[in-house]
């Protein structure tokens, strides 16, 4: 019996990961910085943004996106706004960009980073990214989305049982009132 080498491992990894391995992981999983420069370096693995890459080959979807820029933006970091509504299915939200919020600061033209505490907010995860609860991505759309996309997001929330109207109410009385202090 031959032991799975760390190549091997990462790449179970990346693929249970929509094509998406951080290079962390990779480290963690046994390889070596310079066995993952050659991967990036021969084109075998792909940038997608610093320390994420993409196995090459694998199918360019907004989930490979979503999960490349949860592992990006590392700890304490959740995928909000537009991106959590998308994940939630929810009507009148587009799949234009990644947004996530994040207590660090961070760039990249790929991302929209929004700088926030993120320790309170309530969250879930969705597959193996973490984003805001439905009730915090409705008060989040509420800066990114026309009123009309607004109320349609609002609608398939409720509609399809995600939350209901008196929590959505709590959370909004709840986040007016510290924003108020």
């Amino acid at each position: 019996m031959t032991a799975e080498t760390g190549a091997q491992k990462c790449q179970q990894l990346a693929l249970r990961q929509h094509g998406v391995i951080a290079r962390s992981q990779a480290l963690a999983h046994g390889m070596s910085s310079s066995a993952v420069d050659r991967r990036v370096h021969s084109g075998e693995w792909l940038r997608l943004l610093p320390g994420t890459y993409a196995l090459r080959g694998s199918p360019a979807s907004f989930m490979r996106r979503a999960t490349a820029a949860y592992l990006w933006a590392g700890e304490g970091a959740l995928l909000s706004h537009d991106s959590s509504g998308v994940l939630f299915n929810l009507d009148g939200v587009s799949q234009q960009q990644i947004i996530v919020s994040s207590p660090r600061r961070l760039s990249s033209p790929r991302v929209v980073v929004k700088r926030r505490a993120t320790e309170g907010l309530q969250s879930k995860n969705i597959g193996l990214v973490r984003v805001t609860s439905i009730e915090q991505t409705l008060l989040d759309l509420g800066e990114t989305l026309g009123g009309e996309r607004l109320e349609l997001a609002v609608d398939s929330a409720l509609r399809r049982g995600l939350t209901r109207f008196d929590r959505l109410s709590r959370h909004l009385e709840t986040a007016f009132s510290k924003s108020s202090c």
